[in-house]
């Protein structure tokens, strides 16, 4: 109960108003131990990204607030919007939640930037800057997985988040998705 009531206090398990869509970004799906559906086995689904469901924006949410030093910050797309030359609605930063210290968020930057360098996107190691960042792949009821990568930035100054996801890939997160969040970021930063 401590770990999933963590997780709903970061608002990983919350859904928020998001202002491009109606009503709100979808709920995420976190498993319950009190409910009846709770297994011996989602405890440790839930821990490497099993058993929930949960949108990539979602995730780029969380993602963010590591790069922004443990601040949670309500995504938006558009700064205003007009009618007729006249701003009806403005949208900036609001802060959501801080889910970690500064200290923390850096240490787990330093993590994702060993992924990146080391570990299953290696890919990345050579991009435009050090990305910081995290594979996945998802096991299914089907013979293709699932796979997806998420990342930041230049990782000690992010500038951009990129969320990699792809459905029945047949292959990982490493060799499927970062190689594309490679391109995207790359792109992006030579501007």
């Amino acid at each position: 109960e401590r770990f999933i009531d963590r997780l709903h206090a970061y608002n990983f398990g919350e859904a928020y108003e998001f202002d491009l869509t109606e009503p709100g970004v979808a709920r995420p799906m976190i498993p319950d131990p009190t409910s009846s559906r709770w297994t011996m086995y989602d405890l440790a689904n839930v821990a490497i990204g099993y058993s929930s469901r949960v949108t990539p924006l979602q995730v780029a949410t969380f993602y963010n607030a590591i790069a922004n030093d443990g601040k949670m910050m309500k995504p938006y797309i558009v700064e205003c919007t007009e009618r007729n030359g006249v701003a009806e609605k403005t949208y900036g930063p609001m802060l959501l939640n801080s889910i970690c210290s500064k200290a923390t968020a850096d240490t787990l930057t330093r993590a994702l930037k060993r992924v990146t360098s080391d570990g299953t996107a290696k890919v990345l190691r050579n991009a435009r800057c050090q990305v910081a960042g995290k594979t996945g792949t998802a096991e299914n009821e089907s013979d293709k997985d699932h796979s997806w990568f998420i990342g930041f930035a230049p990782a000690e100054d992010p500038e951009i988040a990129v969320v990699v996801m792809m459905e029945f890939s047949g292959g990982t997160g490493g060799g499927n998705c970062a190689p594309i969040a490679r391109n995207i970021m790359q792109k992006y930063l030579s501007k």
